[in-house]
Parts: structure tokens; C-alpha cells; sequence
């Protein structure tokens, strides 16, 4: 689920993925909506969101304008060392093949610095089949990170500053389609334009919905 909504929380983010304009974002069920569907609301104010599609609609909307935080608040905050984690991930893929490799690695160790982050460690290692290790391996490793927005916030400015334009983020552009909900959990489908889609998942916490990562 990872590898699954990474991307998506990315094509929310980052400006190069969508083709909506500030203050709108893909709307689930077709085309876009406003920030605030006609005048916002109590609710669009409140942490998480009062269902699966305005979960998505907030997080999209957070993108749009740039809103790292707010982006970042509408992952379940179970998951949210997970999305780092794939944030990490995100940054160095989007470095690799810099003209200036030392330079960017540089800009890399100190942006972990900054929040906290320890560097990798000789032994380091990371289970990617095995959740639960990894979830305490990442909750270790980013526990003196004082503000875990701001991280995110910088990784996806990392990207953006260094992935090659066309990179592939805008993959998961599309439309939020056929949510289904099981008690506190859902799942819909991130439908594109040109047929293909993904997954996405969803979780409910003290009565809000937000995207979820995990199991």
C-alpha cells in the first residue's frame, strides 16, 4: 500500500501533477470542486474529514496551494512515518542523476539535519514485507523529528527543485471514483483520463476520515 499511495499524496503536492487550478481539486465522482463546495464549512476546518471523498478533496486541495501541513494532517496519523518513509524514498529518486551529485547529496544531509533525522547507520535496515518492524524501525528513527509536517513539507520541496521535468509524478492524476466503506476503514479508485487507475485507501479516527497507508 505503500508504493500505492506515495504517489498520490505526491500528484497532490506537487504542481506538476494535475492541470487544476489553486483552490479546486480532483473531485470524487468527476471533474473538479471548489475549496470549499460553495463557502466553506466548520467541518473543512475540523482535523480529518466528515467522509472517504472529502478526505481525498481536502488533501488534493492542501496540494493545490502548497499547503504541506495541511497535506500531511489528512494522512491517519498511525501512518504518517510511513509516508516519510516513501517521501525519502521520493527525494532520492528524484536526485539521482544531479550534474552536481555532491552538491544535492549535501542539500540532502542537511535538510535531515535541520528536522533531526539521524543519518543511516551501518546495519541499518528496513523490512519492507514485515510491517511492524518497520513501523518500529521508523518510529526509532524519527522520534526527535520536532515537526514531522515541516519534513514533509521540505521533501516534497526537495523533489520538486530536483526531479527532471516529466519525471512520471503526474501518474496518478484522475478522478476519485467507487468508495466503498467497511466500518472505519474504505477504498476507492484513483481513475486517469486515459483509463488506468490505482488504488487508494482510507481510514476513520475519533469520527474522521483520513488517507490511510498501512494494513
Amino acid at each position: 500500500m505503500l508504493r500505492k499511495l506515495v504517489p498520490v499524496v505526491l500528484c497532490a503536492a506537487l504542481v506538476s501533477c494535475g492541470k487544476s487550478e489553486p483552490g479546486s481539486a480532483p473531485a470524487a465522482g468527476g471533474g473538479t470542486t471548489g475549496a470549499g463546495g460553495g463557502g466553506g464549512t466548520a467541518a473543512d476546518t475540523a482535523p480529518g474529514a466528515a467522509t472517504p471523498e472529502e478526505a481525498y478533496r481536502k488533501a488534493a486541495e492542501a496540494g493545490a496551494r502548497s499547503d504541506w501541513k495541511a497535506l500531511f494532517a489528512m494522512v491517519l496519523a498511525d501512518d504518517q512515518d510511513l509516508l516519510l518513509f516513501g517521501l525519502t524514498f521520493g527525494a532520492a529518486f528524484a536526485s539521482m542523476g544531479a550534474e552536481d551529485p555532491a552538491t544535492v547529496e549535501k542539500e540532502a544531509k542537511d535538510l535531515f539535519a535541520k528536522h533531526k533525522v539521524p543519518e543511516k547507520q551501518d546495519g541499518d535496515s528496513v523490512d519492507m514485507n514485515d510491517e511492524t518492524k518497520m513501523r518500529a524501525m521508523l518510529k526509532e528513527k524519527l522520534k526527535d523529528v520536532p515537526d514531522k509536517g515541516a519534513l514533509a513539507g521540505d521533501l516534497i520541496m526537495f523533489m520538486k527543485k530536483h526531479s527532471k521535468k516529466g519525471s512520471g509524478f503526474s501518474m496518478f492524476e484522475g478522478t476519485l471514483k467507487d468508495v466503498k466503506t467497511d466500518g472505519e476503514k474504505a477504498t476507492g479508485t484513483l481513475s486517469k483520463p486515459d483509463g488506468d487507475s490505482t488504488d487508494i485507501r482510507f481510514a476513520k479516527k475519533d469520527g474522521r476520515w483520513y488517507l490511510a497507508i498501512g494494513k
